[in-house]
């Protein structure tokens, strides 16, 4: 609007004989105090861009949710994606990350994390983040059985690492679990057939059985697991130095 009025203030001097002797004179000045305008008010506008403001330091690990889809042909829902950063702090990288489906034929995401059942068919999803991925999630979208009534087999769709956030001394030990989650709803104790995950071996080791066992030094990590074509979630272990 600013820019507007100048020109408008302009235009009104040249339609007068006496203003356009003076802008005549002072064209150059003039010339170049409209081009500082211009940069102020382009400045002051900013410019969009597609990196979000995220929290201090490095990305820690992308929770997604949900993590339990059973999504009948033609329907919706919306996933959301937790980052997690130094501290436990959390921040909605939805709008950010790139969605991915192991097979868009039958299920298919939108830019905002809205994943689109398509046709009958099963998928592995997640999401990425400057090279980070999140845990992976199964996606049913079933179908008419052929010839009739059959009997449904559970197939897991995710694995949940537990507790989601904890606290310890250095040199203190913790148990950390991971759940099967299956697509009737059960729940198998997967601890010991994962494969575990640290973010910062410098703070400690984790045993095959789940167990981490801190070393001297104070921190903050990520636990994970892995299973097969499965990625867990992360959780965020807080380890506090010892007084």
């Amino acid at each position: 609007m600013c820019l507007f009025g100048f020109a408008y203030f302009l235009f009104i001097l040249f339609m007068n004989e006496d203003g356009f002797i003076i802008m005549k004179k002072l064209f150059p000045l003039t010339l170049a105090a409209l081009f500082l305008l211009m940069l102020i008010t382009i400045g002051c506008q900013g410019s969009p861009t597609d990196d979000p403001i995220l929290p201090g330091g490095d990305l820690m690990g992308i929770n997604l949710e949900p993590h339990d889809v059973l999504l009948e042909a033609g329907y919706i829902t919306k996933f959301l994606a937790t980052g997690i950063f130094p501290g436990g702090v959390s921040f909605d990288l939805t709008p950010f990350v790139e969605w991915v489906s192991s097979d868009p034929s039958v299920a298919f995401f939108l830019s905002d994390g809205t994943l689109v059942a398509n046709a009958p068919g099963d998928v592995i999803i997640n999401a990425k983040y400057n090279g980070m991925n999140s845990q992976t999630v199964a996606v049913t979208v079933p179908g008419a059985p052929p010839g009739g009534e059959q009997t449904e087999v559970p197939v897991l769709r995710a694995i949940t690492v537990t507790p989601k956030f904890a606290t310890i001394d250095e040199e203190e030990s913790i148990q950390f679990t991971c759940t099967g989650n299956f697509s009737d709803g059960t729940e198998v104790d997967y601890t010991t057939a994962v494969e575990w995950r640290i973010s910062d071996p410098s703070l400690g080791t984790i045993t095959p059985n789940g167990m981490f066992f801190s070393i001297v030094g104070e921190g903050i990590l990520t636990i994970s697991a892995k299973y097969s074509v499965f990625e867990s979630n992360y959780v965020v272990l807080a380890i506090n130095a010892t007084v």
